[in-house]
């Protein structure tokens, strides 16, 4: 099948070239949405606080200081097409403030890990511990990163537990209906996710880091993707220097989603997402 990858991260140690053909020459494989920390803290233990736990051991002093030619060499992978999303969970104020800088060195959409207060269950400790930054400071952050991205007609893969911040959400995604928003994992909750879903156009949804869920719930999940068949995307959360884990999520999808149903979630739902660009 040919398909896009909507949630891939940046996280990887060593040169870049040897990734180029490894790329390429996956089978399938068009490009996707490539999400890069661009705003990094120098103490390693507050950069922990804010990925999950899963992830810390990726954390690497190459992570913390990203190669300037990265977003080029993304673009260099034609005919692939890699789209850059700017991860903002280290954004200030001051970040916000300066959103077209960023967007001038090629970033094509925005990342937003909201999770303003711990989360359990990710072992993410939340902006409150990691910035000293209170819930209401961090919402007014946000909206102003959605109004920036409204004016530069940006898209933003939106990270947050809809169980939690339902109420937050709904009032961004009502105040952008020109944003398209992508919440993944299913916004933590397919009965949360379906009521954006049905309520709001401009929202889609990935099944990233969801295939053990989807392993073990086939039918519950099959339902949900055929419900919401127009506005649910391929993604993997996998890191850009293990495309194995890309490789996982495209072998269970191959005998998971047949057809016109298996090409819209793993092709035509993204370039519907990205068109405007």
């Amino acid at each position: 099948m040919q398909f896009y990858d909507a949630h891939v991260h940046f996280f990887f140690e060593g040169p870049l070239e040897p990734l180029k053909h490894t790329y390429l020459n996956l089978p399938g494989f068009l490009g996707g949405g490539f999400i890069v920390l661009e705003e990094i803290p120098q103490d390693r233990d507050r950069i922990l606080m804010m990925v999950p736990q899963a992830y810390h051991h990726l954390v690497t002093p190459e992570l913390m200081t990203p190669a300037e030619e990265l977003l080029d060499w993304m673009s260099g992978l034609a005919p692939l097409k890699m789209y850059s999303y700017l991860d903002t969970r280290f954004f200030t104020p001051r970040h916000v403030a300066d959103l077209d800088r960023y967007i001038r060195k090629g970033y094509a959409a925005v990342k937003v890990l909201y999770i303003p207060e711990e989360d359990e269950f990710i072992g993410v400790e939340g902006w409150e511990r990691a910035l000293g930054r209170k819930l209401s400071d961090s919402e007014q952050l946000i909206a102003d990163l959605a109004a920036g991205c409204d004016r530069l007609n940006l898209p933003m893969l939106f990270h947050v537990d809809l169980r939690r911040y339902g109420s937050f959400t709904e009032d961004l995604v009502e105040s952008y209906p020109n944003i398209r928003f992508n919440i993944p994992h299913f916004g933590s909750s397919r009965k949360k996710m379906a009521d954006f879903l049905n309520r709001f156009e401009n929202v889609y949804t990935d099944f990233s880091s969801l295939l053990p869920f989807m392993q073990q719930a086939p039918e519950a999940y099959l339902e949900f993707i055929e419900e919401f068949s127009d506005r649910v995307l391929f993604g993997s959360d996998a890191t850009f220097g293990l495309p194995n884990m890309v490789e996982e999520y495209v072998e269970y999808i191959e005998g998971f989603l047949e057809g016109d149903l298996k090409d819209r979630v793993v092709r035509r739902n993204f370039e519907k997402f990205h068109e405007p660009l």
